[in-house]
């Protein structure tokens, strides 16, 4: 018999594509996944409400401590384009459990951001280039391979202390003081760089 899958709701999938304003929530995508059919009565939509963690046994980054209600959960899902949900489950280890909540939750501090902007073009020129800089940050090694070694969690410490270095001084030289849209993405960054956790793995 195969594995069942718990999947999404209509009500999640909507939900997940609503609070991040529909679009992808990969920070280096943003792409906005829906638009316009040419039959007056359709949208043409490329999104996707992804699992982080896989909806049945042996799919990407599956945890077997999860129950069916959470794998179908609301904070089980991000919502992302076609491409990117295709992306993140060619390469679990490069893209974790943990780098796409982090993915989610900017992409929803992002969207009320764009909502709450009266003058969007140029204050979030850049918010873009902020993320950006965020997400070259987090291109490290530190970040990204698994904690095996002992000594791997102290790198991985040392990193977090580094980047905050690197992004405070980085927003004291670029942010303007009138720019709130700015300051206040720059302070949500700030506090999820700081809630970031890594479990060390002890075997494979």
């Amino acid at each position: 018999m195969g594995n069942s899958r718990d999947d999404f709701t209509s009500a999640t999938k909507e939900l997940l594509a609503n609070r991040v304003g529909r679009r992808c929530s990969n920070p280096a995508c943003r792409k906005l996944t829906c638009g316009a059919n040419t039959n007056p009565e359709k949208i043409t939509n490329i999104g996707v409400a992804a699992h982080i963690c896989a909806a049945a046994q042996g799919g990407p980054r599956y945890d077997a401590s999860m129950t069916p209600e959470e794998r179908k959960s609301f904070e089980n899902g991000i919502w992302l384009c076609q491409s990117c949900s295709k992306l993140i489950d060619t390469d679990i280890t490069r893209y974790p459990k943990e780098l796409l909540q982090s993915w989610k939750q900017l992409a929803e501090q992002t969207a009320i951001l764009e909502v709450e902007t009266t003058s969007s073009t140029p204050a979030f020129e850049k918010d873009k280039e902020l993320v950006q800089f965020y997400l070259e940050c987090f291109d490290r090694p530190a970040f990204q391979d698994d904690i095996y070694q002992e000594g791997r969690m102290e790198d991985f410490d040392k990193a977090i202390e580094d980047t905050l270095f690197l992004f405070t001084n980085w927003i004291r030289k670029r942010t303007p003081a009138k720019s709130k849209s700015f300051i206040a993405l720059s302070a949500e960054l700030i506090q999820a760089t700081s809630l970031l956790k890594v479990s060390p793995i002890s075997d494979r």
